[in-house]
């Protein structure tokens, strides 16, 4: 035992994104570079989502949302917020009785059954999303004069892209993500799903879960619905533990 315990807390959701960014940063090498191209970083998780980026113009930015860094000699002024709320496991649970969100015949628990359509699910969720968390009015502002060189994701997302039913690659667009969960499960039957997919436990979110992402992503933060979305390279590591250190 050559080491002791000097601190033990739970993190804040404004330090969990900042972990995130400087961890995706440090791995892709962008702190190594004399004019670094920073990538931004959305971390998606159960019960709350993260969205952090370089500024290079703070006129725009809430004081709470400024986070400002020394990496390598180098200062550094980040973007930062968190969302308390929208993580995908807890917001599900505000659209459980969601017709539109499940795919048809889905026995929902009101009694009544799914009647899937990604786009109506998408509206839904956007109202809680810009209207309730007022995530435009935070993000899209800033955004505007600071996009970063791409963007990355980390978390529940990843899951869903990857799942054999979504079925896409590591660089995605929030467009191809939608229009898959539209096509291959909203319009679908449930008892067709159940068929095609038997052993997953999660085929009753992925109609709801693409439209969720798409209103965050686009409705929500402003990105475009055809900017490339990037995953971590699988020899890597799509952890915000390892920005701890950094810090």
């Amino acid at each position: 035992a050559g080491w002791q315990l000097i601190e033990a807390r739970t993190i804040t959701g404004q330090e969990e994104g900042m972990f995130g960014w400087l961890s995706l940063n440090y791995q892709l090498g962008h702190f190594d570079s004399s004019n670094p191209n920073y990538i931004g970083v959305m971390d998606m998780g159960g019960a709350s989502v993260q969205i952090a980026f370089a500024l290079q113009d703070t006129q725009a930015v809430d004081p709470d949302d400024l986070v400002e860094l020394m990496v390598n000699g180098k200062k550094i002024q980040l973007f930062v917020h968190s969302f308390l709320g929208l993580g995908q496991t807890v917001f599900a649970y505000q659209f459980l009785n969601e017709a539109s969100c499940y795919a048809n015949q889905y026995p929902l628990p009101s009694g009544l059954q799914g009647q899937g359509d990604a786009t109506l699910c998408k509206n839904e969720v956007a109202k809680l999303i810009n209207d309730v968390h007022d995530v435009n009015q935070r993000v899209q502002t800033a955004l505007f004069e600071n996009k970063p060189s791409a963007w990355f994701t980390i978390g529940g997302i990843e899951h869903l892209v990857q799942d054999k039913s979504i079925d896409l690659k590591s660089d995605f667009t929030p467009g191809e993500m939608f229009n898959r969960g539209n096509d291959v499960i909203c319009s679908q039957t449930w008892s067709e799903l159940v068929k095609t997919y038997p052993d997953n436990v999660y085929i009753h979110n992925y109609c709801l879960y693409p439209s969720y992402y798409y209103a965050l992503i686009v409705n929500g933060y402003g990105i475009s619905p055809e900017l490339p979305i990037h995953l971590m390279p699988k020899d890597k590591s799509a952890d915000w533990a390892m920005g701890v250190p950094l810090h």
